[in-house]
């Protein structure tokens, strides 16, 4: 009875995979990340910040795996550490690198109307210069 109950869990839990794609191309520059932490039988995700695998390009594609081999170690531990595949495939060079001088900065405390200030600011440089104007905090 355990055993196919054994059985039955890794079968379900072997299929997991999503993807992330952008409309970017991709370059075959590829990092792979085995067994990053996700805890509660993946109720709290494994973390996963792309931009920091492609050193400030974009990205073109994540994926996250849970595998037969994360299954065994997630029925180890009960469910409490289930970790996961991650691969992040980088873009090509030069694909949507973020224009010098056309960032509006915001400083850390600004509250929600400089915020707001800085959006209108940015939709209307925008539309003025015909490109892209991006906030960032």
């Amino acid at each position: 009875m355990r055993s196919r109950l054994l059985l039955a869990v890794i079968a379900v839990t072997g299929c997991y995979h999503s993807i992330l794609t952008t409309d970017l191309p991709p370059s075959t520059e590829i990092h792979r990340e085995p067994y990053k932490a996700a805890f509660i039988w993946g109720l709290v995700p494994a973390r996963v910040d792309a931009s920091k695998y492609c050193e400030g390009r974009r990205w073109a594609r994540v994926e996250t795996q849970y595998n037969v081999l994360n299954a065994v170690i997630g029925i180890i531990t009960a469910g409490i550490f289930t970790p996961m595949d991650i691969r992040v495939t980088c873009a090509a060079a030069g694909a949507m690198n973020m224009p010098s001088g056309e960032k509006l900065q915001l400083g850390a405390a600004a509250t929600e109307e400089e915020r707001s200030e800085a959006l209108a600011l940015a939709i209307a440089l925008a539309r003025e210069s015909g490109k892209a104007i991006y906030v960032a905090q």
